[in-house]
């Protein structure tokens, strides 16, 4: 098929609109997990750091990550693998998107991306131990 010169404005057209969507996804779960914070403030802050990180990063990746950043502990190393390896519902909700438009099937995604986390946060656990 020839390429045709009027296929390059449908390109980027179609670029922007996904960058769009995916930082919309981004905006609005920050905006969500920001908000959760300031309501669960006094609560928050009871709460241990790697503990808040976990809440934080089932919501969003990188403010959880940062959430449960702390001292190298193995408990902020383990929780901060788990985060790596469940990438957050804000990650989800983007591959929900773009798996619809394609016709892919998100059957097991969830479970999978949840053993995927877990495996990530024993390996590091262990890792951690080993290298010591």
């Amino acid at each position: 098929k020839p390429f045709r010169i009027g296929e390059i404005s449908r390109v980027i057209s179609g670029c922007a609109q996904n960058l769009l969507a995916v930082c919309g996804f981004v905006v609005f779960f920050t905006v969500l997990q920001t908000t959760l914070r300031t309501c669960l403030s006094s609560f928050a802050e009871t709460v241990p750091h790697a503990v808040w990180g976990l809440f934080s990063g089932l919501i969003e990746i990188t403010s959880g990550l940062a959430a449960a950043a702390g001292d190298g502990s193995l408990p902020f190393l383990t929780v901060s693998a788990f985060i790596v390896g469940w990438a957050g519902s804000c990650v989800h909700l983007q591959v929900m998107y773009f798996a619809a438009e394609s016709g892919l099937r998100m059957r097991r995604y969830f479970l999978e991306k949840l053993l995927c986390g877990g495996l990530t946060a024993l390996f590091a656990y262990f890792a951690a131990i080993l290298f010591r």
